[in-house]
């Protein structure tokens, strides 16, 4: 079947069910005038400005898609209880073998510079509060016990692994309420589950709001071994210039002070804490100097004994 319908310098052409408008710079307004930049303009009341539906479809056949070089949609909204919606997709499948896809977004761009851009949201709330704003929303649910279902599902490939992302957020919070983040892993089996090396530059607090130094924990942590790294080792006490304390000084040091020389006060050491690492070294000084007197005292011992 084939019907034309020519209306001033733009002509319809209807053929087996399909439109086709000429020339090529003819737009189409609906319930207002064409814009000059669009190819078709939609207002009016409606609630939805295009609809598509179907049902019916045999194994293999197509489903019904709109095909454009840009879609813009504004929604001014005014009042309480607005709800607008830029484009809204329900798809329903049932049997086996099926692929929905509610939008599908093939971007090309073989300039440099080159920017290509999925989805694009830019919110502007000037309405008292309360008021939530969303960018981009998803919410998937499914009642098949074998079902991978993705609110958001991403897969990113590129020729510079360092500038190229997944997902990248700027600004905000990222908030995930009920369930488990994975990285490197499909199956995480806790809040954050992590498989593969991790870089955190600034501090981390666990157990702690306010982290002040780049690992706090506000607990115990456990671990099979731990390797401190030390500036330098004490082997110095054995060289011949090292002053050794006679005993006699410390034994009144001790008297007057309660703890070992250099050693900080058990008081101190409630209110600030040690550092491991400096506590570890300067314990094995005071084993290489109790050396020291061990070995003092047996050549003086051997002298008495001579005699």
């Amino acid at each position: 079947m084939l019907l034309s319908i020519s209306t001033f310098s733009q002509s319809w052409i209807v053929t087996n069910g399909n439109i086709n408008l000429t020339p090529a710079s003819a737009r189409v307004g609906i319930g207002a005038n064409a814009n000059s930049d669009a190819k078709l303009t939609i207002h009016g009341a409606t609630k939805y400005g295009i609809q598509l539906t179907n049902s019916g479809l045999s194994n293999g056949e197509p489903y019904p898609t709109i095909t454009a070089n840009g879609i813009s949609i504004t929604h001014p909204v005014s009042g309480f209880n607005s709800k607008a919606e830029g484009i809204s997709i329900t798809n329903n499948a049932s049997g086996t073998n099926n692929s929905i896809i509610g939008l599908t977004i093939n971007n090309t761009n073989t300039g440099s510079p080159g920017y290509a851009t999925g989805i694009y949201c830019k919110n502007s709330v000037t309405v008292a509060s309360p008021c939530i704003a969303y960018g981009f929303r998803s919410e998937t649910t499914t009642t098949a016990s074998t079902a991978s279902v993705y609110g958001v599902h991403s897969m990113v490939s590129g020729i510079n692994p360092t500038t190229t992302y997944s997902g990248y957020f700027s600004g905000g919070k990222f908030v995930i309420m009920n369930g488990s983040v994975g990285i490197g892993t499909e199956t995480p089996n806790q809040k954050l589950h992590v498989v593969g090396n991790s870089y955190f530059n600034g501090k981390v607090g666990i157990g702690y709001a306010n982290p002040t130094v780049p690992l706090d924990v506000n607990g115990t942590i456990r671990a099979h071994e731990v390797k401190l790294c030390l500036t330098q080792g004490c082997d110095y006490v054995f060289e011949n210039n090292y002053n050794l304390m006679p005993l006699s000084e410390l034994s009144a040091f001790v008297k007057i002070n309660k703890h070992l020389p250099e050693v900080a006060p058990a008081a101190e050491m409630k209110n600030e804490g040690i550092n491991v690492s400096e506590m570890n070294a300067l314990l094995l000084k005071k084993i290489e100097e109790l050396t020291l007197y061990i070995i003092d005292l047996e050549q003086r011992l051997s002298k008495v004994e001579s005699n």
